[in-house]
């Protein structure tokens, strides 16, 4: 438990760091709004924002898909709400939880525009400002994933590193279909509307191992 109080802070500085960059806030409101429990119906409107935005911007450079995306729907989503209903008589973890979800969910569209815009940026110094900003929210992203994992059990921690090694054609664009299974990919049949199908990996073709 000492273990993940450790994460949890970690993670906890990084997201509040971002928040900080973001606002204009004075120090009393960013450290009111950084420390107050975040209750089950805001954390419910929040989540639901964020699913809305997962779904309807897909199709943009900086967007959360793939694997990032399967990660979300298939195993975090899944964790959360397991660590909730088993900790439901425990208000102080179940206060961690709900920072813990709230960071994660803000730190996964902030690391990929971050990261589009250390490519797109066009002085040296704000593309490795943002490069940076893009490599904190990762590791904390890592940090919230692991922490969960760990706590539901070795099975978890098994299917995140299974997930994390596959192919990036492993997933397709929304996260939501179930994995590709090994020696397949999926693949686009049309761009307009976007229709991906989960084919045989062609041998003659170069695989994509981003």
């Amino acid at each position: 438990m000492e273990y993940l109080f450790l994460i949890f802070a970690s993670v906890a500085v990084t997201a509040w760091w971002f928040r900080r960059r973001a606002t204009r806030e004075t120090v009393s409101e960013r450290d009111t709004a950084d420390t107050s429990p975040l209750s089950e119906q805001g954390l419910v409107r929040l989540q639901a924002d964020f699913e809305r935005r997962l779904a309807a911007d897909s199709d943009l450079p900086d967007s959360i898909r793939g694997r990032d995306a399967y990660i979300y729907w298939n195993l975090m989503c899944k964790w959360f709400n397991s660590l909730i209903a088993t900790h439901r008589y425990d208000d102080e973890y179940t206060k961690k939880l709900r920072r813990d979800w709230r960071d994660y969910i803000e730190l996964l569209p902030r690391a990929k525009t971050a990261r589009f815009l250390a490519l797109e940026s066009g002085g040296e110094a704000k593309a490795s400002t943002y490069g940076q900003e893009a490599e904190l929210a990762s590791r904390s992203i890592e940090l919230i994933q692991n922490a969960f994992a760990t706590t539901i059990g070795a099975d978890a921690m098994e299917e995140l590193r299974d997930v994390r090694s596959r192919d990036v054609g492993a997933f397709d664009r929304t996260g939501q279909r179930p994995m590709a299974p090994m020696g397949h990919h999926y693949f686009p049949i049309t761009l307009s509307p976007y229709i991906e199908e989960c084919r045989p990996i062609r041998s003659d073709l170069p695989r994509d191992e981003t």
